[in-house]
Formats: C-alpha cells, sequence, structure tokens
C-alpha cells in the first residue's frame, strides 16, 4: 500500500464544506496509512542509515517525491503515536527513529530522524 499524495486529491468539500476537523481527519488518514506502507520519508533517510538499520531503500515512491519505498527487516515497523502527524519506526520493543507527516494537501511534509545517529 502506497501513501496517498494529497496534494493530487485534497479532498475539497472536506475544506468548502465548512468542517473544522476534515484537515485534521486527513492528517490521521495519512499516519494510518503511513503505519501500513512499505514508504518511509526521503528526508533524513540516508543510504548509510538505512544500511545501519537494515533498511532496503527499493527507491524513490512513484509520483511522491516525499517518499523513498523501503523493505524493512523482520520485527522492523512504524508505529503511529498518539499525534496525527508523528508516527515511530521499532527494531522490535527499541524506538530507532522519530517520524513526521504533515499529510495536509496544502502544506505537505515528512522527514525521519533517527535516534543516537
Amino acid at each position: 500500500m502506497a501513501i496517498e499524495n494529497t496534494t493530487n486529491n485534497p479532498r475539497p468539500e472536506w475544506v468548502l464544506g465548512g468542517d473544522p476537523e476534515s484537515i485534521e481527519r486527513q492528517e490521521a488518514q495519512g499516519q494510518a496509512q503511513l503505519a501500513r506502507s512499505s514508504q518511509l520519508p526521503a528526508d533524513g533517510l540516508t543510504p548509510e542509515l538505512a544500511a545501519k538499520h537494515q533498511i532496503q531503500i527499493v527507491g524513490p515512491s512513484k509520483g511522491d517525491a516525499l517518499f523513498v519505498d523501503v523493505k524493512l527487516p523482520k520485527g522492523t515497523e512504524v508505529r503511529p503515536t498518539d499525534h496525527s502527524m508523528w508516527s515511530e519506526l521499532f527494531a522490535g520493543d527499541v524506538k530507532i527513529a522519530s517520524i513526521f507527516y504533515k499529510a495536509a494537501f496544502y502544506d505537505r511534509c515528512a522527514f525521519i530522524r533517527f535516534e543516537n545517529d
């Protein structure tokens, strides 16, 4: 599963419909997509850090420069936090990175920062 590039589909019915929770809903959906995807943010994921954490970079994500397609080692997963813009990358029970992803169509951005690197 790939992360939706919300700049291509901003869901104007949410914004123009006047629903004050529409952006928060879009950000929460982005966080859920990130956790289920085989993608990580391109910003902060260097080949050296990927190799150190046994993450295989497959290549750029089609149609989305914010992310790269990856293969995570067994037992490594993205876990959402209670804030829709933050998730964490765990190898087993050890947190190895924090991930920021703002899925809001008007200000979309993402980065990953590894612990102790």
